[in-house]
This record gives C-alpha cells, sequence and structure tokens, in this order.
C-alpha cells in the first residue's frame, strides 16, 4: 500500500473540523462583502484615488475597476446572432523527459470552426510541433521549465486563432474566438526564462493587436474561478488612509471569492458588469488590448450557481453589441453540455488538441525506429535505468 490512509484519515477528520469551525466566520464576511458591494456605487468617484495610493503602497495589487456599468448590475442574456463564425482553440504537450530514450517536447494544438446558421458540419484543425532539445534549452542551455513550455503552447494556440480568423475575416455575422483560460500570458520575468517570456509576449501582443483589425470578438473562458478580483475591489475602496498604507497586509474579507459572490449576484444566464481589470499587466496589455472581463452564471437553477469568468480586450468591451451576443453565444454553448456546462466549440478544441499516453509512446517509438534506421543498427538509445526500474515494477504488479 503505497499511502498510509489511517493518517490521511485523521488528518481529514482534523481539516474538515477546522473548515467547520471557520464557516461562521465566513458568514460574517460575506455579509461584509454583501453590504460593501451594495455601497460600492456612491463611493466609487473616491475608489480611483484609493487605488492609486493603494498601488503605491504595493505595486503588485491587482483587482478590478469599474467598467462603465454599474457594479451591481446584472444582464439578461438575448437571442443570439442566428449567422455566425465561432473559432475556439486549446492546446496540450509533451513534456521533455530526460529518463526516456528520445529527449523531445511536443506541442499539439486543436481548433474548431462552427458556422452558426450554415448547416455546415465543422472543419476541424490540428498542427503538432516537434521540439528540438536546442528549443528546450535557454540561451545558456540549462532546460527550460515545465511552465515556459505551457506559455508556448499558448502562445501556438493563439497564433492558430489568428490563422483562421484571417480565413474567416467578413464572414457573415462576425467572428468569435474562443481559448482556455485568462487572455493574459502568465510566465517568469526575471533571468534568461524572462527573455523568452518577452518574445512570447511580443509575438502575442501583435496576434492580439491583428485579431483587433480583423474586428474579433476575442475571449478567453476562465472555469470556476478562484479570483477575488472584485471583492479586493470592495476592500480597497472601503479601507481608511492608515488601512491603505497597508494594503497587502489588509484583507477583511479573506476567503470570500468572486465566485461566491457573483452567484449571489447574477441569476441562471446572466451577466455581471463589465469590469476592467488593473494590475501590472496594464503595462503591456494597452490602449485597445487593455484586459476587461464579466462573469456569466451558466447554471440553471438559481440555488446552484455555476459561475465563469469571461475574458475580453477593450476594443470588445467598448462593443455593446458585440459583448451582448458574446453572452448569448456562450449561454447557447453552455447548454449544450447540460448538467456540465461549459462552451461546446471549447470541449471540442480540447478533444481534437489533447496528446494521450499511446499517441506519446507511439512518437517514442518513431523516434526509436528512426534512430536504428540511421545508423544502421549501430547505436540505439535507451531508457534510463531509473525509469527502467519504474517500468519493471509496473510490469510486476499489475502483470499476471
Amino acid at each position: 500500500m503505497a499511502i498510509n490512509f489511517q493518517q490521511v484519515y485523521q488528518q481529514v477528520k482534523q481539516l474538515v473540523s477546522y473548515q467547520r469551525s471557520q464557516q461562521a466566520e465566513i458568514q460574517k464576511r460575506q455579509i461584509l462583502a454583501k453590504h460593501w458591494m451594495a455601497e460600492f456605487e456612491p463611493r466609487g468617484d473616491d475608489f480611483a484615488k484609493k487605488l492609486e495610493k493603494a498601488r503605491l503602497a504595493d505595486a503588485g495589487v491587482r483587482c478590478a475597476a469599474p467598467g462603465g456599468e454599474p457594479v451591481t448590475a446584472s444582464f439578461a442574456a438575448k437571442d443570439a446572432p442566428i449567422h455566425a463564425t465561432l473559432i475556439a482553440v486549446d492546446g496540450s504537450q509533451i513534456l521533455p523527459d530526460r529518463h526516456q530514450a528520445a529527449h523531445f517536447g511536443l506541442i499539439n494544438t486543436g481548433a474548431i470552426i462552427f458556422r452558426l446558421g450554415s448547416g455546415s458540419p465543422p472543419d476541424i484543425f490540428t498542427e503538432s510541433t516537434l521540439l528540438s532539445p536546442d528549443k528546450l534549452a535557454t540561451p545558456s542551455g540549462s532546460p527550460i521549465s515545465d511552465a515556459m513550455l505551457g506559455l508556448m503552447r499558448d502562445t501556438e494556440e493563439r497564433v492558430l486563432l489568428l490563422t483562421l480568423a484571417n480565413s474567416e475575416s467578413g464572414a457573415d455575422g462576425g467572428v468569435f474566438t474562443f481559448s482556455d483560460g485568462p487572455i493574459e500570458l502568465w510566465g517568469k520575468r526575471e533571468g534568461e526564462e524572462g527573455q523568452l517570456f518577452e518574445a512570447n509576449l511580443r509575438r502575442y501582443l501583435s496576434v492580439l493587436s491583428q485579431l483587433r483589425d480583423l474586428k474579433a470578438v476575442v475571449s478567453g473562458y476562465i472555469d470556476r474561478p478562484g479570483s477575488n478580483l472584485v471583492v479586493r475591489m470592495l476592500e480597497v475602496a472601503m479601507a481608511d488612509e492608515q488601512q491603505i498604507a497597508e494594503i497587502k497586509n489588509h484583507h477583511p474579507l479573506d476567503g470570500i471569492s468572486d465566485h461566491w459572490i457573483m452567484g449571489e449576484m447574477i441569476k441562471p444566464s446572466q451577466r455581471s458588469a463589465v469590469f476592467t481589470l488593473k494590475s501590472k499587466a496594464e503595462l503591456d496589455y494597452t490602449g485597445d488590448l487593455a484586459i476587461h472581463f464579466f462573469y456569466l452564471n451558466v447554471g440553471e437553477y438559481e440555488n446552484a450557481p455555476q459561475i465563469a469568468r469571461v475574458e475580453i480586450p477593450a476594443w470588445v468591451a467598448k462593443d455593446s453589441q458585440a459583448v451582448e451576443f458574446l453572452h448569448s453565444v456562450l449561454v447557447n454553448q453552455c447548454r449544450m453540455l447540460g448538467a456540465k456546462p461549459f462552451p461546446y466549440v471549447l470541449h471540442r478544441a480540447h478533444e481534437t488538441a489533447v496528446v494521450n499516453f499511446e499517441e506519446k509512446k507511439h512518437i517514442e517509438e518513431i523516434f526509436q525506429m528512426e534512430m536504428i534506421n540511421q545508423d544502421h543498427g549501430q547505436t540505439i538509445a535507451v531508457r534510463s535505468n531509473k525509469q527502467t526500474a519504474k517500468d519493471g515494477s509496473r510490469r510486476a504488479r499489475y502483470g499476471a
């Protein structure tokens, strides 16, 4: 037995007991959060000044800010466009493994195009990029991190998105693009990987600018978000001068998430107000590329909200009809998957992009065969002793 379940059981009991003991305090904070949300609008004029002071005290402050609509507003979904082109993209990767015979990485990007109202089947696209050892290393030769490979995957997703959006430019009803996750790219900004991040970021911002020029409705969909952007906005707005000066450690609504507060505010199929994102990202995503977002309740029942965050760039946020159509399209897409709502186009893109274990194994076998062919059988790469031992233990454990 690999896990001591007796120890785990005792720890689970302690953890559940602790969480229940915290429930009364959480409920007090929930009441306070609802009260502050209702009070925000009258104090909205002071928020910008307080946020400026808070960012002087802590440059890392990350929160929402009003985007032009009342922060407590909710909006019902209207009729979706009859004709529109939906393009969704997703990606997966094979991480390099020095214990395997072949040292490589792979980025697999999948996309799908739905043409609403056309009656035609969707078009499916897959692009597979094998990464050689030099692409998996920093300029000094150190291996890149798994996070950097993920960043490279995110960039390739957006490049494919642009290619497909270009091919559909001028489509009846407009082009709507969807990616799984935030619009903002994440990565290390220090050291050699910081240089790689900056290169990917410049490429990505160029892609966003070209999507803007195509007038595409760009969105990033975050399922069950754990962020507290709106909650942090309330903490800043209601802080006094001393608390603003110590904003980094000022968390009176600790334990309250946007998911909870939006579940209290927006009913099934409704969206929240559009907010702007205030963070260091503003230095990169400027003008029409500035990041905005709204929350969307994709659930069916009022007592069981299912909240998603939808990120959009400024050029979409400023177009009320684009926001309205995006809202209605996402509601319809989520309904297609029934009790587990998620945009159908993104689900299909994920199915197209995902790389399973057997496919990874097959690529390794192709490497082995090609090594044998080119070396005329003289040199055969082998797995490390550690990997060989692992593989052997699996066979011993699960074999005959």
